[in-house]
């Protein structure tokens, strides 16, 4: 399926990729132009939690996120840390980048991988 869009950048709905494994490239129509190809996978994930959120608040177009983490992991958003205090809990306040309707917290563990944990799309 193709998904056409007149800038650099496309931005997806909520729920218009199911799970599965897609490739993309950027398509050049008018020189026949093609990128590099890459893959995302949308996966259930049932394993061993990573982070737990205790509080994930909408105000104001920010969100209040509060939880915890298993030791080894970091949070962070935007590329930012977010920092966590001696029993690894965290709080912190999100604002979306410009241009952007949603924020996303990163969770990374060495072993058990990287998670996103999104909110957004009508931040009221």
């Amino acid at each position: 399926r193709k998904l056409p869009s007149p800038t650099a950048r496309l931005a997806l709905k909520p729920g218009e990729l199911a799970e599965g494994s897609y490739r993309f490239w950027v398509e050049i129509p008018d020189t026949g132009g093609r990128s590099g190809e890459a893959r995302i996978v949308i996966d259930f994930d049932n394993a061993q939690p990573t982070a737990s959120f205790e509080k994930v608040e909408v105000k104001d177009g920010k969100v209040n996120v509060k939880g915890t983490v298993i030791e080894k992991t970091t949070v962070s958003s935007a590329g930012v840390p977010i920092a966590l205090d001696r029993h690894l809990r965290f709080e912190t306040t999100l604002a979306p980048q410009p241009g952007e309707t949603g924020v996303a917290v990163r969770i990374a563990h060495p072993k058990l991988g990287v998670h996103y944990y999104v909110v957004g799309s009508g931040l009221k």
